[in-house]
C-alpha cells in the first residue's frame, strides 16, 4: 500500500476503479525461475475449470515464452494481449470487448 501512496492521485484513481468489486480466490506470484509443480498446478486449475490470466509488465514475446514454459500457454491458447492502455475508460473498453 505504501507505493500506491506514492502514485499520482491518477492513477490511484484508476487502480481503486479497476480493482474494485473483485472476489480474489488465490494468488501467486512468479519471480524469475518458475517456482516447484507450477506446470502440475496450472493444468489442475485448467481441469478444475479456472481461468488463469497472466498479467505481466514483461516484453510480449518474453511473456508469452514464460507462459509456455510453465504449461500456462498451449497451442490451443487464445492470447489476448491488452497494451498500451491510456486511462481506466480504456482499459474497461478493452476488457468488456474480451468477455
Amino acid at each position: 500500500m505504501e507505493t500506491l501512496r506514492r502514485q499520482p492521485a491518477e492513477l490511484q484513481s484508476f487502480y481503486a476503479e479497476i480493482e474494485s468489486d473483485l472476489t480474489i480466490l488465490g494468488v501467486t506470484g512468479v519471480e524469475d525461475e518458475l517456482q516447484e509443480n507450477v506446470q502440475e498446478t496450472l493444468r489442475m486449475l485448467n481441469v478444475a475449470g479456472i481461468r488463469t490470466w497472466m498479467l505481466t509488465g514483461d516484453k510480449l514475446e518474453t511473456a508469452i515464452n514464460i507462459g509456455i514454459s510453465c504449461s500456462l500457454v498451449t497451442n490451443t491458447s487464445n492470447i489476448i494481449t491488452v497494451t498500451e492502455i491510456t486511462d481506466s475508460a480504456h482499459l474497461k473498453k478493452e476488457l468488456e470487448a474480451i468477455e
